[in-house]
């Protein structure tokens, strides 16, 4: 089972990365932290990679798109 979550999480980050709407560092951390997982099984602090990309991209959500200086439509 963590094969496959592992795999997902890489998956998810690379479409993020590939869209764009993410910072892409976050995106190429959590591709790094679900590969870091994937190899190690998640023994000891290799989860606090992935961790960390997961807050950074919730960061991004919760401060919402009014910092990146797009226009609203109108």
């Amino acid at each position: 089972l963590p094969i496959l979550s592992s795999i997902g999480w890489f998956l998810f980050a690379l479409a993020m990365y590939r869209a764009s709407i993410y910072p892409r560092v976050a995106a190429i951390l959590l591709m790094v932290g679900a590969a870091i997982n994937l190899v190690i099984h998640l023994s000891g602090g290799e989860f606090i990679v992935m961790a960390a990309a997961i807050a950074w991209l919730g960061y991004f959500l919760f401060r919402g798109r009014a910092g990146l200086g797009e226009e609203p439509a109108q």
